[in-house]
């Protein structure tokens, strides 16, 4: 799911608040006579002070980034629902979250016209990538 800037001012991810995110178990086999489940709340993660603009799960499915409105991105262990860790370092809000493919290494992007590269592992900021000149369309894919 690809969303605009537009998009995100009618519908951020989750409302204002505490309330993160609710992950939803969502089955979407059917067959002839058979309807597909209902989504189910798996979980409700707790935390951010602001909207979440885009959430990613690392490659081995253990660990969920958000990114958040309150400028900072938490890392959440899915087994238990619990914070792993809260990376603080941008100015303004943070509008995406991605993994390298090895899952070693988390990119965050915000308005504040940076990209931060951190170790998924630790939480530890590596780097801070600038040159951007404003704010570009952005799309948080899902």
């Amino acid at each position: 799911m690809k969303l605009s800037q537009r998009d995100l001012q009618q519908r951020p991810l989750v409302s204002m608040g505490c309330l993160l995110l609710t992950v939803m178990g969502i089955s979407t086999q059917a067959g002839p006579g058979l309807r597909a489940e209902e989504p189910k709340a798996r979980a409700t993660l707790q935390g951010h002070n602001g909207a979440v603009y885009c959430v990613a799960f690392g490659p081995d499915g253990k660990t969920l980034a958000s990114a958040s409105e309150d400028k900072t991105v938490t890392l959440w262990d899915v087994a238990t629902g619990k914070e792993r860790a809260i990376l603080r370092g941008h100015t303004e809000s943070v509008l995406s979250v991605a993994y390298s493919p090895d899952g070693k290494t988390l990119a965050s992007a915000s308005l504040d016209k940076t990209v931060k590269l951190w170790d998924a592992a630790t939480g530890k900021e590596r780097t801070t990538l600038q040159g951007h000149t404003d704010c570009a369309e952005w799309h948080c894919h899902v």
